[in-house]
């Protein structure tokens, strides 16, 4: 391998988990880093027992901020206004965290893309050589024209003992399980559809 291609290489991983780090990781800390000082701030007013007037204001400045610096929406949240007011601020980061929680699975629901064609590849290649994945025995003339997953047996042409074969000529699977599905529901089957 040339040192040109293995730079390319390497500088496109870095350039993907940047832009992973960026746009996932870093947005996610960040959010979690500022609930978390929120709490810290709100246990140091705490621990002020004897400033009850520093807690009422800490709870006015946390109205006002969460209002987007908006008196009329601040006045809605109003954690000064009642004696539970650090209860409703706790409720309030509580709720923010859940929300995160729910966002992220979310996110990961949607994010399930396929892979890439060079990370099936890849894939492949190190499933191969871990013996995961083998390759049928044949000979040297006809190259290697399938893979399997399953027992191999010592000068085996073909395999017998599989759980899944693929052709590479041609990429079907056997056994086809999606057909074997269909089939076993009766999918696959067309209707007749009636005209009146």
């Amino acid at each position: 391998m040339e040192t040109k291609n293995l730079k390319e290489k390497i500088q496109a991983l870095i350039s993907e988990n940047d832009k992973h780090y960026k746009e996932v990781i870093k947005p996610a800390w960040d959010f979690l880093y500022k609930k978390q000082a929120e709490i810290k701030e709100l246990e140091a007013i705490e621990r002020l027992q004897n400033h009850p007037h520093l807690l009422h204001s800490y709870l006015v400045y946390k109205s006002i901020s969460r209002g987007n610096y908006q008196p009329e929406i601040a006045e809605q949240i109003n954690f000064y206004g009642s004696a539970n007011g650090q209860e409703k601020l706790l409720e309030a980061i509580n709720s923010d965290i859940e929300r995160f929680e729910k966002d992220k699975v979310e996110k990961n629901q949607l994010s399930n893309e396929q892979p890439t064609n060079e990370q099936l590849l890849i894939m492949l290649g190190e499933r191969i050589a871990i013996g995961e994945i083998k390759k049928q025995r044949c000979d040297e003339d006809d190259g290697y024209v399938a893979l399997f997953i399953g027992n191999e047996e010592d000068n085996c042409y073909y395999p017998k003992d599989y759980e899944i074969i693929m052709s590479l000529e041609d990429g079907t699977i056997e056994p086809n399980r999606v057909k074997e599905f269909l089939d076993k529901h009766e999918l696959n089957q067309e209707k007749e559809v009636k005209h009146e």
